[in-house]
């Protein structure tokens, strides 16, 4: 089969091949996950083909091929290769800027040129006057005026940018608000407004807001009075969407009883859904049969 997606990925993107080198590619996504590579079953032809085999979907019409593109290339150390992947295709596909952007800034930011980071800044830029209403491109610049990525650091137009995109629904956007506002940087402090902004953020499901409202009101920050009832569904909440340090405060609270009854069965509840998402759980694991231990012996 690797020959014959060699073949296919030398010929001319279309719908069709597209496709086809899509389902091939996430079949051997599903083949990494099930764990064939380490077992030597999945090839290293294979594995070399996959980012070709995705870019060239994404060529041939298939937009949903280019995520897939760049988390399989950072999962294997590989965001510059992903960066020139989507840069190669960018003069074709110029709504590409906005994940290029992304790529870098998360993961490049260090290593990549000034000159590369200007350019790829002025292109996002350029994106944005055309497209005034993508919310996601406009919170993208919001950071780079903030990290002064590819442009000179200004707090005060990243600000700016935040609350555009904050208007026209971008969750992040709102978030990033509550952390200039709950601390002065760009704007005036104002904690009153800053939850405002957190409080949005978390009711869009937002994982950091989610999270940190949890965290407000386990401590009484922000003005919150202390809640650990509500403090345990806003964890629970951002848990189950992914954040592995809700998981991990759930898991020590059920475990150590700590602000809560402790509860073994929702502990390990925790420690499954953490496993669900690919976390290291091992060491919950180890604590959880000494409590239930400990438990047994009291019991005797």
């Amino acid at each position: 089969m690797t020959g014959s997606m060699t073949q296919l990925l030398r010929q001319a993107p279309t719908l069709e091949r597209g496709g086809q080198a899509l389902s091939w590619a996430q079949e051997k996504l599903g083949n990494i996950v099930r764990g064939d590579l380490m077992l030597g079953i999945l090839s290293d032809e294979d594995l070399a083909l996959i980012p070709q085999a995705l870019a060239f979907a994404g060529r041939s019409g298939w937009p949903g091929a280019w995520p897939l593109l760049v988390q399989h290339q950072v999962d294997f150390g590989e965001a510059a290769a992903a960066s020139r992947l989507l840069t190669e295709a960018l003069p074709e596909h110029p709504e590409l800027i906005v994940p290029l952007f992304r790529l870098q800034h998360s993961y490049l930011r260090s290593e990549l040129p000034e000159a590369e980071q200007k350019e790829t800044t002025r292109q996002l830029q350029q994106w944005c006057q055309i497209h005034p209403q993508d919310h996601t491109a406009l919170y993208n610049l919001g950071l780079a005026f903030f990290t002064g990525f590819g442009v000179e650091s200004s707090p005060e137009h990243s600000a700016a940018l935040h609350a555009q995109a904050a208007g026209l629904g971008n969750a992040d956007a709102l978030f990033e608000l509550y952390v200039l506002h709950s601390t002065g940087v760009g704007v005036e402090l104002d904690e009153e407004k800053a939850l405002q902004f957190l409080k949005q953020a978390a009711g869009q499901r937002q994982l950091r807001a989610m999270y940190n409202m949890g965290a407000m009101h386990a401590t009484g920050r922000g003005g919150l009075e202390v809640n650990l009832s509500k403090a345990t569904e806003w964890y629970d909440r951002a848990a189950r969407a992914g954040h592995e340090k809700a998981v991990d405060t759930l898991i020590i609270m059920f475990l150590d009883g700590e602000g809560v009854e402790q509860d073994l069965d929702r502990a390990e509840e925790y420690i499954e859904l953490g496993e669900s998402f690919g976390y290291d759980m091992d060491v919950y694991r180890e604590d959880l049969e000494e409590e239930r231990e400990q438990v047994l012996e009291g019991r005797a």
